[in-house]
C-alpha cells in the first residue's frame, strides 16, 4: 500500500498507538469495579449527550441494493471514498488490539474521509488512493466487520488533528471488540446519550420461523439487547435497535432479515444529517446505485 507524502502536522507516533491499545484494555478490565463502571457511565454519558460530540450510523451490510445487489456499505461508502479529496486507513484497530481479537483481523483499520484527514501522522495511517481504500472496505466487509459513519470528536484527540477540521469516520466494527457495543452491554451508555446512535430510517428485522432454531445467537450478539428471546423464540425491539446487522451475520440458520422501507430516502437523510459535521459532503453529485 502506498503512502503519500503527508501527515506531516502530527507528533504522534506508531507507539502512541499501543499505547492507546493499552489504555482501552485498562478501561475493559476496570469496568469489572462496579464504583469504576458507575464513574465511567456517568462520563460517558454525559459526553455522547452531546449531539456535536458523537453521530453515528451503522450501514448493514445484509442489506443488498441496486442492479448488481451489492451490500449497502459498499454503495455508500464506496461513493464517499471515490468523491473525497483525501482519505486514510489507520494502520490497526485499536479495539481489536487492545483486545487481542482472534475473530477478525487487527490490521483492518478505520477509513477516515475528507481534506482534512491529510493532517494524520503517516506514523499512524496510509494515506490511501481511491482504490487502495475501496480495497480495503471490501476486506473488511468480506471479514464480516459492520461498517458504521459519522462524526466522532474522539477521533480529533486519537489521531490528532485540529477540531476545527471535521472529517468523516467509517468504522469497521466486529460485535465482539467494539469499545461503544461493550459500553453498550456494561451500561455505559444511558439515556439521551444512546440516540448519538442512529438507526438508518425504515429499517426493519424479520425472523423467519421456520428457519429459526432458537439457539439465541442473535440475542447473545446484539450488543443493546434490542434481541431477546421470549418462549424460545427471538423477539425484535424496533425502538431500541440500532441496525447494526449482528443479529443477521451471526445467526446460522440465516433466519434474519433486514430490510429498509426505502434505501435511497434513508441515505439521502443519513448524509444530509452528517455532512454538516464532517466538513461537508457532495451530495449534489452522488450517484450510488440504490
Amino acid at each position: 500500500m502506498s503512502i503519500a507524502e503527508k501527515g506531516t502536522r502530527s507528533n504522534w507516533k506508531a507507539d502512541h498507538l499501543e499505547t492507546m491499545a493499552r489504555e482501552f484494555e485498562m478501561g475493559r478490565v476496570l469496568s469489572q469495579s462496579k464504583l469504576y463502571k458507575e464513574e465511567r457511565a456517568e462520563a460517558v454519558t454525559e459526553a455522547f449527550s452531546n449531539p456535536a460530540f458523537l453521530d453515528m450510523t451503522f450501514l448493514p451490510a445484509t442489506v443488498s441494493v441496486g442492479s448488481e445487489g451489492a451490500p449497502l456499505p459498499i454503495a455508500v461508502i464506496e461513493e464517499l471514498i471515490r468523491r473525497s479529496p483525501h482519505r486514510i486507513i489507520s494502520k490497526t484497530c485499536t479495539c481489536r488490539d487492545a483486545h487481542n481479537c482472534t475473530e477478525h483481523d487487527k490490521n483492518i483499520g478505520c477509513i477516515h474521509i475528507g481534506a482534512n484527514t491529510a493532517e494524520e501522522s503517516d506514523e499512524l495511517c496510509y494515506h490511501a488512493t481511491v482504490e487502495e481504500a475501496i480495497a480495503h472496505l471490501h476486506k473488511a466487509v468480506d471479514d464480516g466487520l459492520m461498517p458504521f459513519i459519522g462524526h466522532v470528536f474522539y477521533d480529533h484527540i486519537y489521531w490528532d488533528v485540529d477540531f476545527t477540521s471535521p472529517f468523516l469516520t467509517v468504522c469497521l466494527c466486529c460485535e465482539c471488540c467494539c469499545t461503544n457495543f461493550n459500553n453498550y452491554r456494561q451500561g455505559m451508555i444511558r439515556g439521551e446519550a444512546t440516540e448519538r446512535f442512529k438507526p438508518l430510517k425504515g429499517l426493519k428485522v424479520s425472523v423467519d420461523a421456520a428457519k429459526c432454531i432458537g439457539c439465541g445467537t442473535c440475542a447473545e450478539k446484539c450488543f443493546n439487547h434490542s434481541m431477546t428471546m421470549v418462549d424460545g423464540a427471538p423477539q425484535w425491539n424496533a425502538e431500541t435497535c440500532k441496525g447494526c446487522s449482528s443479529c443477521a451475520i451471526h445467526c446460522p440458520q440465516k433466519a434474519i432479515t433486514i430490510e429498509i422501507e426505502d434505501v435511497k430516502a434513508a441515505v439521502d437523510d443519513l448524509l444530509e444529517r452528517l455532512s454538516p459535521q464532517v466538513g461537508g459532503l457532495d451530495l449534489e453529485n452522488m450517484q450510488m446505485d440504490l
